[in-house]
């Protein structure tokens, strides 16, 4: 992770989605960025109902995770929505809460040629949800209608193995910034995203416009599908919170399995 120092007072919240041993990538990339009296939270959940080496096919129909830390009187400026799945027919189409559908019609996409007998192949979409969150904030949201390939399918050639080499993945994640008045400092709230995979290796970005003054706090947010219990222990759409304090360097931290973030990560940039 590499970081440029060009705004004091800056809170960050970044989004790298990675499928596992993928081939092709889309590069990490700016989608959003906010400055003011601005904070973020967010989660991430999986539908995914066993671990690998026991259900690693299994999947749900529904998830759902929860959201908090919007303070009373905050104002909502984005809430991005995500969803990755396996397989090689990307779902442009999902549902939230029973009632609102959300559609990428160009989702990116990424395959990994196992051998020259078996490829996976992996997607993800995103939408813009602030007006669902804004109406209903904090809360617990639930994600249904996003199908994948959780099987072996074996009329393609190269066949395409998601089961047998527990390739599956079916997630999402709600990500939320908003500008609270009540907030003592500016700071700066970005939002990068892309597809791209670190399977067993590590994976470089360079963020700009942060920096960590002495006297406060930044964070970074990271979400990762197939994020498996088995591969540096994290779980299915885990996400991990890397957190700088001050101006030393970047101290590792992790956020519940399947909860979105550091609740402190609202405090950052105060």
């Amino acid at each position: 992770m590499t970081t440029t120092s060009t705004l004091r007072g800056l809170g960050l919240l970044a989004l790298l989605a990675t499928s596992a041993s993928v081939d092709a990538q889309t590069p990490l990339s700016l989608r959003q960025g906010f400055e003011g009296k601005v904070g973020h939270v967010g989660a991430a959940g999986t539908f995914r109902t066993g671990a690998n080496g026991t259900a690693a096919c299994d999947v749900g129909t529904a998830s759902s995770l929860s959201i908090s830390g919007i303070p009373a009187g905050a104002t909502i400026r984005s809430a991005v929505l995500y969803w990755a799945g396996s397989g090689n027919t990307p779902d442009e189409w999902v549902r939230l809460d029973g009632a609102t559908w959300f559609n990428d019609p160009a989702p990116q996409t990424d395959s990994y040629a196992i051998n020259a007998d078996n490829t996976i192949r992996f997607f993800q979409g995103v939408a813009d949800a602030t007006a669902a969150v804004a109406a209903k904030r904090n809360g617990t949201y639930t994600l249904d209608r996003l199908t994948v390939e959780n099987g072996d399918v074996t009329a393609t050639t190269p066949d395409e193995p998601y089961c047998t080499v527990e390739g599956v993945v079916k997630a999402w994640a709600l990500h939320v910034v908003y500008e609270d008045p009540s907030m003592t400092r500016r700071s700066r709230v970005n939002l990068y995203d892309g597809l791209a995979h670190a399977y067993g290796s590590s994976l470089d970005a360079t963020i700009d416009q942060f920096e960590t003054p002495a006297a406060n706090e930044s964070a970074v947010s990271y979400v990762l599908w197939e994020g498996d219990p088995g591969t540096a222990g994290t779980d299915e759409a885990a996400p991990l919170v890397r957190r700088v304090a001050g101006a030393g360097p970047v101290q590792d931290g992790r956020a519940d399995g399947r909860a979105g973030g550091d609740p402190r990560d609202r405090e950052a940039g105060r």
